[in-house]
């Protein structure tokens, strides 16, 4: 689930981890997408360890969220800047999704169709 947190005309988008740290969430959620995507059993994903793979995509990367800021000339629109925000978060989480599902198939020369 998307939440959102509004301040100084500027509208912050991020998965509700439950507690769990960012690096978590993202690594199970890119996980579990590259898992359905190549049609993989829980055998499959003990064996080509994708958790791994995600977890090495994903460490040194320094936020888990998509903003949007109003500039001080415009109108400030809640729902408009939560529109942007959460854009900004999903084209993030799927670009380091895709890198995890190329690294998948390339580590194990995965052909299978997607």
């Amino acid at each position: 689930m998307i939440k959102y947190k509004v301040k100084d005309n500027k509208t912050i988008a991020y998965f509700d981890n439950n507690g769990d740290s960012d690096l978590y969430t993202w690594m199970q959620s890119i996980t579990t997408q590259v898992m359905k995507k190549l049609n993989m059993s829980k055998d499959d994903f003990i064996r080509f360890n994708i958790q791994n793979i995600a977890r090495d995509i994903l460490i040194n990367k320094s936020n888990f969220y998509g903003i949007a800021k109003c500039s001080p000339d415009d109108y400030f629109d809640i729902d408009f800047g939560k529109e942007i925000a959460k854009q900004r978060l999903l084209e993030k989480f799927y670009k380091y999704r895709d890198k995890v599902l190329v690294q998948t198939i390339k580590k194990y020369n995965i052909f299978k169709e997607i």
